[in-house]
């Protein structure tokens, strides 16, 4: 959506986001394990054995090939991320009903069942949300913020900051793509004033708005973990939240110091002359 939005390399945008989904894998994991450390006495635990490892990888070979098909596929150009979507229905449906013989079609239909219940909580919000979207573009609000922060940012690590500030305030009450096809077109342009690749730009949105998506009260991930947990949206947000929020803040700052960190990888991938 942002590679539309802004008319930057969608394949360019993928691999620039490589790396920050590591960073972000990282930080979170970082935490989990501290917890795990601190709960050992409340937790049962297993001693590590290296053959159930490998007893597990190959159980799991078929399930691990998933996101190596959808992922590689979106990656190398041979579909896009829609189609990756249906390929990857289609897979998981292949392996559950004849490789792991777990999927039956009673099951499948209370699974299409739920997807449904669960699809049309999160459209009614995304559809209040992009009512909103409507006025705050009616009323050029976007536009004027935007207008504001060129006004007062006087270097690079400011605007992107200022951009950042921006970003959690719409993220919290906007779904991501009204949020990207509104703010993308308004900020894009400006970029080249303070000497920002429009690639590092657009993992930077996305990833402020990954943040939105935790963050209530719209927070569409919220909804869906409550959801798949079929509890309250009240047992969801808890300390954890907030803490994986700070790793992720925590991870964003130094994409926005050092910009390089994100477009390191397309660069390598760029052919040289």
């Amino acid at each position: 959506i942002y590679g539309l939005a802004s008319g930057v390399s969608v394949g360019e945008v993928f691999m620039g986001g490589f790396i920050p989904g590591f960073m972000l894998a990282g930080g979170m994991s970082v935490y989990s394990i501290i917890y795990g450390l601190k709960m050992h006495s409340a937790r049962p635990r297993k001693k590590f054995s290296l053959s159930e490892l490998g007893v597990a990888l190959k159980d799991a070979i078929w399930a691990l090939l998933m996101p190596l098909i959808v992922l590689g596929g979106i990656y190398g150009g041979v579909f896009t991320p829609t189609e990756a979507a249906a390929i990857a229905s289609l897979y998981g449906l292949f392996v559950g009903l004849l490789v792991y013989r777990e999927l039956t079609l009673r099951l499948l239909g209370a699974i299409l069942k739920q997807a449904v219940v669960n699809s049309c909580m999160i459209m009614f919000i995304v559809a209040a949300a992009t009512v909103f979207a409507l006025v705050m573009t009616r009323e050029q609000i976007p536009a004027r913020v935007t207008e504001f922060i060129v006004f007062v940012a006087r270097g690079r690590f400011m605007f992107l900051l200022l951009v950042t500030l921006l970003l959690f305030v719409v993220g919290t009450f906007m779904d991501t793509v009204p949020a990207v096809m509104i703010l993308s077109p308004i900020l894009v342009p400006v970029l080249s004033k303070y000497d920002i690749s429009p690639v590092a730009f657009g993992v930077i949105i996305i990833i402020n708005l990954g943040i939105g998506l935790v963050t209530p009260p719209v927070g569409l991930n919220l909804y869906v973990a409550a959801g798949l947990r079929n509890t309250g949206l009240e047992k969801v947000l808890n300390r954890h939240l907030i803490i994986y929020i700070f790793c992720a803040i925590v991870v964003l700052t130094p994409l926005m110091a050092v910009p390089q960190i994100i477009t390191f990888i397309p660069d390598m991938m760029k052919p040289r002359n």
